[in-house]
């Protein structure tokens, strides 16, 4: 005879895989830029755009905009040129077309070099994590008056809607007290969320979107502006509703920035076009009594027992400020640090309830050496980022992005550089707890053994006070109230007396 069930929906991840892909291309420099000395840096941009299924497949594609940093045949004057390529992936799915598929997509190496005076191969290795979630019926057994059951009260986080939207933002700022801009090297660009507010159904999502352009004015000189822009998007999430708390991810699509002449005929406006997706994934929290264990009064019974890990989701806002030197070797003068946050792995430390984010800043110093050549410095530097929990974890899985708000740097000594970023750590943590979870109570004709219906037994210290039921098959609750026992486990050693029946 076995047990009347119920079911439990819940989110399960059926698959977590990578995929490497390369990008590649030859850029020709147009007729108005110089030619190649020496190439400084290259960095790759890569977005995907559009996704397409089968039952058994998932294809990804993508485009990649590199932009190479290359010194002139002059010796003196920095150029950037950009050109756009693209990308495809292919994934085997194990759910088919009913599963809720997430990937990203990161550089992980870009190379340039000269091919000629005006002609350069770039080529970058793109890192795509890719997570298959389906939503799954769990069996659950209710209970019968004759049989015992060992409860657990969980937490769990289920996702309840998502949803993608995209925002164009197309306007200008002027440069102010800086020089006029005339060539653009390079652009850096990212999004701070600063507010979330939940309508009905509908989720508004405002941020700060931050420039941080290197520019070079007409005497050749390197300047940096700064302008942060205040953004907000409204997205349609069907099942949203106050208690649904959000991940909300910027996916940069193309970024243009060009410097534009005022009414004196000075360029000291700059026009920027952005194209952006705007993502949220929204997760409720909910509670439920779960049977670890059981067995029945009156037959021999056995367990089916099956190991169901539940996520709760956990909201992480956290801003911090890291401190680093940088070896770059000799050098006579500094024109610009670039810094880019890279994570590579996530712990947790149950005993002091710390989630460490561990990863390295990937630095870029453009100087000038003491040989007086302009060079390109780069270093990657690694970063452990501690987040304060409110309960001991083992296991832990970081969908967090890390944005640097602010950079400075200044000189240590005649070979080093000290840089301070202003960070933020933001997005989702989910609490990864693994749980043998009572699917069926499966009860044989066998009876079981007659025994007396009271019964002493000498329980030794730390022995669970649930085994002993068990072993003696009376009621968990009876036993404790008769013998007064407040805990789960024998605090003392000490003789019981079991009423059985």
């Amino acid at each position: 005879m076995n047990l009347e069930i119920n079911t439990l929906e819940l989110n399960e991840t059926v698959q977590e895989t990578f995929g490497s892909a390369a990008a590649e291309c030859e850029i020709v420099l147009p007729d108005y830029c110089p030619n190649i000395l020496r190439i400084l840096s290259a960095q790759a941009f890569p977005s995907i755009c559009a996704e397409s299924r089968r039952p058994d497949r998932i294809t990804l594609e993508g485009n990649i905009d590199f932009r190479v940093m290359y010194l002139a045949e002059n010796g003196t004057k920095i150029y950037t040129v950009t050109q756009q390529s693209s990308f495809t992936q292919s994934f085997e799915l194990k759910e088919g077309n009913t599963a809720q598929v997430s990937y990203s997509v990161q550089p992980e190496q870009v190379t340039a070099r000269a091919l000629s005076p005006q002609r350069m191969h770039v080529k970058v290795v793109l890192r795509i994590p890719l997570r298959v979630t389906a939503t799954s019926a769990l069996c659950l057994p209710n209970p019968k008056e004759d049989c015992e059951y060992l409860t657990r009260n969980i937490c769990y986080s289920k996702r309840c809607c998502e949803g993608t939207k995209p925002l164009r933002i197309s306007d200008e700022f002027e440069l102010g007290t800086l020089p006029a801009a005339v060539n653009i090297l390079r652009t850096e660009l990212c999004f701070l969320e600063t507010e979330q507010k939940p309508l009905t159904e509908k989720l508004i999502v405002k941020a700060d979107m931050c420039f941080r352009i290197l520019y070079a004015d007409s005497a050749d000189v390197l300047h940096t502006a700064e302008q942060t822009i205040p953004v907000s998007q409204i997205l349609d999430l069907t099942g949203l509703d106050e208690e649904t708390i959000c991940a909300i991810r910027f996916q940069p699509l193309s970024c243009s920035v060009t410097p534009k002449e005022t009414i004196d005929g000075e360029t000291k406006i700059l026009a920027y076009d952005v194209e952006v997706n705007v993502r949220a994934e929204g997760y409720r929290t909910e509670q439920t009594s779960l049977i670890t264990d059981a067995y029945s009064l009156k037959n021999k019974s056995e367990c089916t027992v099956r190991q169901i890990s539940f996520e709760q989701a956990l909201r992480i806002r956290e801003d911090g400020t890291a401190k680093e030197s940088m070896e770059i070797g000799y050098y006579d003068s500094v024109y610009d640090v670039n810094v880019t946050p890279v994570i590579l792995s996530t712990e947790a430390d149950p005993e002091s309830r710390e989630v460490r984010t561990e990863g390295t800043w990937n630095c870029t110093a453009l100087i000038r050496d003491a040989n007086g050549d302009t060079v390109c410095v780069e270093k990657s530097i690694p970063f452990s980022i501690c987040t304060k929990i409110s309960d001991p974890v083992t296991q832990i899985r970081n969908e967090c992005t890390l944005s640097v708000i602010s950079l400075s740097f200044s000189p240590s000594d005649a070979t080093h550089l000290e840089f301070r970023v202003d960070y933020r750590l933001n997005g989702m943590l989910f609490i990864v707890n693994p749980y043998c979870i009572v699917t069926d109570l499966c009860q044989k004709e066998e009876r079981v053994s007659s025994q007396a219906e009271m019964v002493l037994y000498y329980a030794e210290k730390g022995e669970s006070v649930w085994q002993i039921a068990k072993k003696y098959t009376c009621r968990y609750e009876k036993l404790r109230e008769t013998n007064h026992i407040e805990g789960e486990v024998m605090e003392e050693s000490e003789m019981l007396l079991i009423l059985r029946g």
